[in-house]
């Protein structure tokens, strides 16, 4: 049986959707290496902030943050002070 805290919820917005294709199949390895799959596992316990990278890793400082993460960050977050998600996600 799958643990409640485990399971995501929502809408499921893939990563491969929102990253630009080409970007993704460059990333795409990495991106499963770390088990990431969807946009829930990137953003806070109510949906409405992108975790920073660190919280994301555990506090894992190997290497710098991601193309991929930086382009979500880009894409997703309207507010860069409060890392809020666009309304539309």
């Amino acid at each position: 049986m799958i643990s409640h805290n485990l399971l995501i919820k929502g809408d499921n917005i893939t990563i491969e959707v929102l990253a630009n294709k080409l970007q993704y199949n460059s990333c795409r390895e990495g991106i499963r290496k770390r088990g990431l799959m969807f946009l829930e596992q990137l953003v806070s316990y109510n949906g409405k902030m992108l975790l920073y990278w660190h919280e994301i890793t555990n506090n894992d400082q190997r290497g710098p943050k991601p193309r991929w993460f930086k382009m979500l960050e880009n894409n997703v977050i309207i507010n860069t002070t409060t890392r809020v998600l666009a309304p539309a996600l």
